[in-house]
This record gives C-alpha cells, sequence and structure tokens, in this order.
C-alpha cells in the first residue's frame, strides 16, 4: 500500500475529524487506499523495527506520534522521523480517496476549505501561503501564482481500514 504525508497540524484535523480533502500540487493520486504518513519516532530499544519493513508486535514496539506524545520514558533520547520516511506498520489511519479532480487554487470555496480542515476560505490561504510562500518564477505569493492543483477526497479510516472516530485533542505545536 502506498503512503501519503501529512503535517502535523493536518494529523491533527485527520485526528479530530475535520480533514476529508487535501489539495497537492502536481500529484497523481488514484483511487483507493493509502496509509497516512506523520512525524513519528520509536523507542530506542526498538529502532531497528523503524528501518524494518515486516510487521512489529504492536505491543512490544511503542510508536510515539508528534502530535499525540506519549508520557513515556526512553522517547526523549530518540530523534523524530521525518513522515516520508514512515513505514506502513507504524501508521495509525488510512485514508479511501473517493475523488480526485483538478482545479485552480483560488477556485477553492467556503465548504472546501472547511473539509480541508480550516474554519475559513482566508485561513486556508494563510496556511497555503507560509507552505509556498512564492513562486520561482517572476517572484509572486503561490496564491497569486494560483497553479493548477490537485484536489482529492477522501474518507478516514482506522489502521484496520474502519470507519475512524475523531477525538478532540488540546492544542499541540507541531
Amino acid at each position: 500500500m502506498k503512503g501519503i504525508s501529512f503535517r502535523p497540524e493536518m494529523i491533527i484535523a485527520l485526528l479530530e475529524g475535520r480533514k476529508t480533502q487535501t489539495r497537492r500540487i502536481s500529484a497523481n493520486y488514484p483511487y483507493g487506499l493509502y496509509y497516512v504518513k506523520e512525524t513519528f519516532r520509536v523507542h530506542p530499544n526498538d529502532v531497528d523495527y523503524a528501518e524494518s519493513q515486516d510487521p512489529p508486535d504492536f505491543v512490544s514496539v511503542p510508536v510515539e506520534y508528534k502530535v499525540t506524545p506519549l508520557d513515556c520514558d526512553g522517547f526523549h533520547d530518540c530523534k523524530w522521523r521525518n513522515a516520508r520516511y514512515m513505514p506502513e506498520h507504524f501508521s495509525r489511519l488510512k485514508i479511501k480517496i473517493t475523488n480526485v479532480r483538478k482545479e485552480l487554487l483560488q477556485d477553492i470555496s467556503e465548504e472546501d476549505a472547511r473539509k480541508e480542515g480550516f474554519d475559513s476560505r482566508q485561513h486556508f490561504m494563510e496556511y497555503w501561503e507560509k507552505l509556498y510562500p512564492s513562486q520561482l518564477i517572476e517572484d509572486v505569493s503561490s496564491w497569486t501564482a494560483n497553479p493548477f492543483v490537485t484536489v482529492i477526497d477522501f474518507e478516514v479510516l482506522n489502521w484496520k481500514g474502519e470507519p475512524y472516530a475523531p477525538k478532540q485533542f488540546a492544542e499541540v505545536t507541531p
């Protein structure tokens, strides 16, 4: 199964049930199931599992996720691993892509901004400009450049592939 990475603040939106859509520049995601990649670390006694492609025994291999830290000894000595390197067996969420389309970035509606996990189109725009401060061509803001983006609608599932029950989380600084 292929994975799809999300930034920490978007992981919180997924976990809380506020995110069911994402926009990607030059992305090709066919319909299907994807595991969600996020920033993580493995307990130092089990670091070999982080490099392995074999699923570990989930009871014996503690994994800490950056947005929902554990109160455990030992993790503080471990480095965080970039989401792109997360193996499938450490993922706690999956998404099932239900629709894919292309559109201009600025065509996002208020409803779609909420599906992206934001409370308004304005907040989505501000977040986008932080992620992509300027285009290389003509040094204009990425929002002003208005590129075509791939819009991906999805359902959030738990690691077993069942419907996910959202939870509320305290504000976490990624």
